[in-house]
């Protein structure tokens, strides 16, 4: 009779520190970046200047208002996904906190951002 042995939970006690995050976090972590990059860039000119921005994520932002392309806008909104995820952690929560204060709190929440 081999019995098979559950393993307890509180046994295998993991610190998160030292494992690294899983590749649905790193993908959530992405998709909401590429979210809060996309809303940065429907913001009227005039209050996209308002948020600090690296340059490289500027420019990406100016070229989103001459794309007229249903898949034109879905590859530069991809784009500018890739420009956040290689930004820090963070210079990403500055800015999601300066669009929280130009959209309003209830706007932001409904977002997800």
């Amino acid at each position: 009779m081999n019995a098979r042995k559950t393993p307890n939970w509180d046994e295998t006690e993991t610190s998160e520190s030292n494992e690294k995050p899983s590749k649905s976090e790193i993908k959530r972590r992405f998709e909401a970046r590429q979210v809060l990059a996309a809303e940065i860039a429907k913001l009227p000119t005039h209050q996209q200047k308002q948020i600090s921005m690296p340059e490289v994520l500027a420019s990406a932002v100016d070229e989103m208002s001459q794309v007229r392309s249903h898949g034109g806008i879905r590859r530069q909104v991809q784009l500018l996904g890739k420009i956040m995820g290689s930004l820090a952690e963070s210079e990403v929560e500055v800015m999601k906190k300066e669009l929280i204060q130009i959209l309003g709190v209830k706007k932001a929440a409904r977002l997800k951002i």
